[in-house]
């Protein structure tokens, strides 16, 4: 699983290998004249089975994480890479998900906290909400991450709307940042935490989605590739 930073949460993702033989007999079949129309073909063919793939994963996921379908399929990324003949590198991957975003059930007294799911013109965002009831309780954040299980937050974690206008859970406590210069940890107090987030590679191999994916390329992508080079040969001959 490979990480990297960017805008908006961690970049996590996940690749495995596949291949369709029609790339290789195609390839090895072209001339001249008509390599330009296999490559084409081929290129179409990965497209709309990237397609079909991110419906389906985001699908399976979906059946056991807890997780707006908007935020999960703007964040999800699917694409194909270092394509050579037989081989096709398959990334599955995205920014991860704030806590917040899954079922989020805030108290404090009487207010009820809950995040709502907005489309503004940076995309999907969450949204804080607030109600006020006539009954008090007692402080706590519960989420439900998995589909049917709800989990309860330590009392330190807190909501907070940041400057972006993300919301998130945090927490405050100790703890410690390494030195560059000298490569020992310098200790800080009431830092801030947001509480945690769900990654999208993690929530890919967590379902088990793999064995269905593989299936889906398995009994559709040779069937897309060739109906996607006739047409490609079919015009160039007009």
């Amino acid at each position: 699983m490979a990480k990297t930073s960017a805008p908006g949460g961690e970049f996590t993702s996940s690749t495995q290998m596949f291949g369709c033989s029609g790339f290789s007999e195609a390839l090895s079949q072209a001339t001249d004249e008509t390599i330009g129309d296999v490559k084409a073909a081929i290129r179409s063919a990965l497209n709309k089975m990237v397609a079909k793939i991110k419906t389906l994963v985001s699908g399976e996921i979906r059946n056991v994480y807890n997780v707006p379908r908007s935020i999960l399929d703007e964040r999800l990324a699917i694409f194909t890479a270092k394509i050579q003949d037989l081989e096709a590198e398959l990334v599955v991957g995205g920014r991860s998900v704030a806590l917040s975003y899954f079922g989020m059930k805030a108290v404090e007294g009487n207010m009820r906290k809950s995040v709502s799911i907005k489309k503004t013109g940076r995309g999907y965002r969450g949204q804080l909400k607030t109600t006020v009831k006539r009954s008090f309780a007692e402080s706590s954040i519960t989420v439900e991450v998995i589909k049917g299980r709800q989990t309860t937050l330590k009392k330190s974690a807190f909501v907070a709307v940041m400057k972006s206008g993300h919301v998130g859970i945090m927490h405050r406590g100790p703890g410690s940042i390494k030195s560059r210069s000298a490569s020992k940890s310098v200790k800080h107090k009431q830092a801030l935490y947001e509480n945690s987030v769900v990654s999208i590679a993690t929530m890919f191999s967590q379902v088990g989605v793999n064995d269905a994916v593989v299936a889906k390329i398995d009994a559709e992508l040779e069937i897309i590739f060739w109906h996607e080079l006739e047409f490609y040969t079919e015009r160039s001959g007009r």
